[in-house]
């Protein structure tokens, strides 16, 4: 379950800017996008959280983070930036928003704000319940929810991630890039709210099973017009429906971020996507506009 540790490519964050032209950076307090992680407005928060609409949209990854520890049992360990995952997820909530006519919310790591290297930056994708209050990501997850719940409106969580291409054998050539659809957490816990700890999730064994499948059909439609890889060595990229990176850890251990929504009773799931695709979907507006279609069609059906 979960997302993979170790996309090292651009696995620098933290400490950025938005200067243009030569000019230094804005100061977070001016720069129109930063927050105040305190109520007195001194300490600027690790993350963008834009608290707009009822899809949201996230990506924990874009910055690395740590997991593990004392807390847990186990060694720490880094969990490395997913290259691009931050931009897509920025412009998925940008098209997602056009298309269906509102807002769409997203939290992101601040690039300008957060920490490189700080013992501070959890991995919001492997979070004790012990850790919940600690995270902004969390945080920010309950906030989100807790707005759509006033305004009677329903809502669903799609987390962003990346994961490596896969390995061809020696002297042979990747013959498909696989999408990763990552629903487990919402499937599972359908089936026993009470044993899985996620009595706030309102939805059925069956409606969960139909997100599913009404995911990876529109998600396989999507991608079914994209090919990576040569000209002379085309690959496709399907969609599994069943991976191995599921976004479940388990229960009554560590949860994921969709995870995490689904206990608070939000219908979510994750995508895990390919560094290939990635890199397709950070430039080309064609890629990017499939998997916004996946994510409309579905939502027009989600309710409380």
């Amino acid at each position: 379950g979960g997302s993979e540790i170790g996309d090292r490519r651009g696995s620098r964050g933290g400490g950025g800017g938005d200067a243009r032209d030569g000019q230094p950076p804005l100061p977070w307090t001016k720069d129109g996008y930063s927050q105040p992680a305190t109520p007195d407005g001194a300490t600027p928060s690790p993350i963008v959280n834009r608290r707009a609409g009822p899809i949201l949209i996230t990506a924990p990854h874009g910055l690395r983070c740590f997991r593990g520890g004392k807390a847990h049992g186990d060694r720490r360990r880094i969990h490395h930036r997913e290259k691009f995952s931050t931009e897509i997820a920025l412009k998925l909530s940008a098209a997602i928003g056009r298309q269906m006519g509102f807002p769409c919310s997203f939290i992101v790591w601040n690039m300008k704000t957060a920490k490189r290297a700080d013992n501070a930056n959890l991995d919001p994708n492997y979070l004790l319940d012990s850790q919940f209050d600690r995270s902004p990501w969390h945080l920010a997850l309950v906030d989100w929810k807790n707005a759509c719940r006033a305004a009677g409106s329903p809502c669903m969580h799609v987390d962003f991630h990346g994961k490596h291409d896969p390995k061809p054998k020696k002297g042979s050539r990747v013959k498909k890039f696989t999408l990763d659809l990552g629903i487990d957490p919402l499937t599972d816990c359908a089936e026993d709210r009470e044993e899985t700890d996620a009595t706030a999730l309102q939805w059925t064994e069956a409606e969960a099973e139909a997100l599913k499948t009404a995911a990876f059909d529109e998600l396989s439609m999507a991608m079914s017009e994209v090919t990576l890889g040569s000209q002379h060595s085309p690959a496709p990229v399907v969609v599994d429906a069943d991976p191995y990176l599921c976004g479940l850890w388990g229960h009554g251990c560590e949860c994921t971020l969709s995870h995490q929504a689904v206990r608070e009773g939000v219908p979510a799931f994750q995508l895990e996507t390919p560094y290939t695709l990635r890199c397709v979907q950070s430039v080309v507006q064609k890629s990017s506009s499939g998997t916004k279609q996946n994510i409309r069609h579905p939502a027009s059906g989600i309710r409380h």
